[in-house]
């Protein structure tokens, strides 16, 4: 059987059991198979399989037909241009958070330039010595890709990579090394905002402000957001595999945003940035929170959908 033949009879097997892109699917795990790029399955359509080939691929699919995501069945998923290993311990990246990634980027960018020095600070893996000026954490980490994304974009920064599941650290960990950023990302396990806080102490860096501000530029999180009624809704493909704890977020879906809202200044630079993504129908409470903890130019930015997806906003005080 040729590849363009197989991938026909992929493509209507997959639409038979409900699958939104079955030729898609198909094509993803095929190119896995074979180990090349999609684009090569069309250029040489007429390739043979082997016996071994299609008995590989015919498992793939068969565990699609499950349910089971594509980014688990090949481990990995792209996010924002970059790859990423991924597995049921950690929710599969979204395109939709690329919106808080572009627009973090975009303020580290505007912050970077107005840094008129930067602290020498040593890589962990090695005696070279980096220049960082900015400092970050990501929040519920899960595979990295925030963290990593952001490291990878803007080297003027260090992140410190959080998350509670030793599981969703391990696969954070491996992307974190995948990408050479060991000298820049750490992964930490924990509950939100202690493992920072203990981490900061520890290491006795020097806060931003004289105004009880801490020290770091800035706080990113994508937390779970799901309340208890969505949650009985999820698809198959969600509710069976990616991981709960990634997903709900208390009975209305806010219970994070209060905590990293209340949590986030004492940690934050003067004129720090908190920046979330948020649920289809939390902008106005996300929001709200930001503003009662007295976060400043608190915005809340839709996505190409013209869904409300990010929620952004300034710890007060003048930055140094």
């Amino acid at each position: 059987m040729t590849c363009q033949e197989w991938l026909k009879a992929a493509e209507q097997r997959l639409n038979l059991e409900g699958s939104t892109t079955p030729r898609l699917d198909a094509e993803v795990l095929l190119a896995h198979v074979l180990q090349v790029e999609r684009i090569r399955l069309h250029m040489y359509p007429e390739r043979l399989l082997s016996a071994e080939e299609m008995q590989q691929v015919s498992r793939l699919v068969e565990r699609r037909l499950h349910q089971e995501p594509v980014a688990y069945i090949i481990e990995s998923q792209e996010f924002m241009g970059f790859d990423f290993h991924v597995n049921p311990a950690v929710l599969i990246p979204r395109p939709e958070t690329e919106l808080l990634v572009e627009q973090v980027v975009c303020w580290l960018n505007r912050k970077a330039s107005d840094k008129t020095t930067g602290e020498q600070l040593r890589a962990k893996d090695n005696d070279t010595m980096i220049t960082c000026s900015l400092r970050g954490a990501d929040i519920g980490t899960g595979s990295g890709c925030i963290a990593v994304s952001l490291a990878k974009l803007v080297p003027e920064i260090m992140m410190l990579a959080v998350d509670l599941s030793p599981a969703a650290l391990e696969v954070a960990a491996e992307n974190i090394r995948r990408h050479q950023l060991t000298h820049r990302v750490t992964p930490l396990g924990g509950d939100l905002l202690a493992p920072v806080a203990s981490y900061l102490e520890n290491r006795a860096l020097p806060q931003c402000g004289h105004d009880g501000g801490g020290s770091l530029d800035f706080i990113v999180s994508n937390p779970p957001y799901i309340n208890e009624k969505d949650m009985e809704a999820l698809s198959p493909s969600v509710a069976a595999f990616e991981p709960e704890t990634a997903l709900a977020g208390g009975a209305d879906g806010l219970d994070y945003y209060r905590r990293l809202a209340a949590e986030s200044p004492r940690l934050l630079c003067p004129g720090g940035l908190l920046a979330l993504e948020i649920g289809y129908d939390q902008g106005s409470a996300v929001v709200r929170f930001l503003e009662e903890q007295g976060f400043m130019e608190v915005k809340c930015l839709p996505d190409l959908a013209g869904i409300d997806r990010v929620v952004m906003g300034i710890r007060p005080g003048a930055a140094e």
